[in-house]
């Protein structure tokens, strides 16, 4: 057993019950962003027998299953959550394998298991932005 070394922070904040004794998960901006547009992909996707209004809804919760399943894939991870908002296979694209290209396994599932409440709204505002522009250019 060793003991933490605290600084003189880290020691008030200890004192002050603002800390839960775990480690700070540090996490990329750049992941943070590249996992929203993962996620801002899935409405393309997402299942035709579902209900719409409740999408981010399931995506969020399919967020959370997969973790549970993926077993520290990030491959295994995206595979359950294409099924678990039935997507149609028919319209995915390459665009859905952006994940594969990162090195970092581990922040990515992170990102996803202690970032969701961050990004998931983020990749909703990436969505709606894009549904913007493409009814723009229909006009």
């Amino acid at each position: 057993m060793s003991i933490k070394k605290l600084t003189g922070e880290d020691f008030r904040r200890e004192i002050a019950g603002l800390s839960d004794g775990k480690e700070e998960i540090v996490i990329s901006r750049k992941t943070i962003h590249i996992c929203a547009d993962f996620l801002s992909l899935l409405p393309k996707v997402y299942g035709s027998d579902l209900e719409r209004k409740k999408m981010w809804t399931r995506i969020s919760n399919g967020i959370v299953s997969s973790l549970a399943k993926c077993g520290g894939s990030v491959e295994r991870f995206c595979n359950e959550i294409l099924e678990y908002i039935h997507a149609n296979p028919a319209f995915l694209t390459k665009d859905f394998f952006l994940l594969d290209d990162i090195d970092e396994e581990e922040e990515i599932l992170s990102c996803f298991q202690h970032r969701n409440l961050l990004i998931v709204p983020l990749a909703r505002e990436k969505w709606d932005a894009e549904k913007a522009r493409s009814k723009k250019n229909e006009r």
